[in-house]
């Protein structure tokens, strides 16, 4: 067996490559010398679930982001934005500090990075991501990802009452008020 087909082979039972195992398992030597072999992580497999990419945001590992986003050939672009996409939605701030800092934010074309913060009120990533200059796009509406409510554009949903703690509620005023000082928001008038 060639080196790239051991890279790719799926575990019989939970359905992951060598590399998402050496990831889970913290084995930092193993994934060196997958990285060094030309294993890709953003890659999962083809009914892999996750890959050793998001196992490292969603457990803010920084030794494993950092070395994954610095050394390693990550050629799954879709899968890689998907994972740091998912990191968003869970409010993680190390991976919108690995976004912003490595410019990553810059292949969303749509909008979709800061509608994820937003749908999920994650405010202080979503300043963040604003102020990296991520894309905005109130043209667009979204459905929410578990709603059975109508699109909304990205300023209905800042316009939503919501919950928040008191820390979030000042993040998203902020939010709003960088939006308005940019051009690109203007509360609904009531009717």
């Amino acid at each position: 067996m060639k080196e790239k087909d051991v890279l790719e082979v799926l575990d019989n039972y939970f359905q992951n490559t060598v590399f998402v195992q050496a990831t889970m398992n913290d084995k930092y030597s193993s994934v060196c010398k997958l990285i060094e072999l030309g294993a890709d992580p953003s890659f999962k497999g083809e009914n892999g679930r996750y890959s050793p990419l998001w196992i490292a945001l969603n457990e803010n590992n920084k030794v494993y982001c950092n070395l994954f986003l610095t050394k390693a050939n990550m050629k799954n672009e879709d899968e890689m934005f998907d994972s740091f996409s998912k990191a968003i939605m869970r409010d993680n701030m190390l991976a919108i500090d690995f976004l912003c800092e490595r410019n990553i934010h810059k292949l969303d074309t749509t909008g979709y990075l800061l509608y994820r913060a937003v749908i999920f009120e994650h405010y202080e990533g979503a300043i963040k991501l604003l102020e990296a200059e991520s894309l905005y796009d109130d043209s667009i509406e979204y459905k929410g990802d578990y709603s059975r409510t109508p699109p909304k554009t990205l300023n209905e949903y800042l316009q939503n009452e919501s919950h928040l703690s008191e820390e979030e509620q000042l993040y998203k005023l902020q939010f709003i008020s960088m939006l308005e000082e940019r051009g690109l928001y203007k509360k609904k008038e009531e009717d």
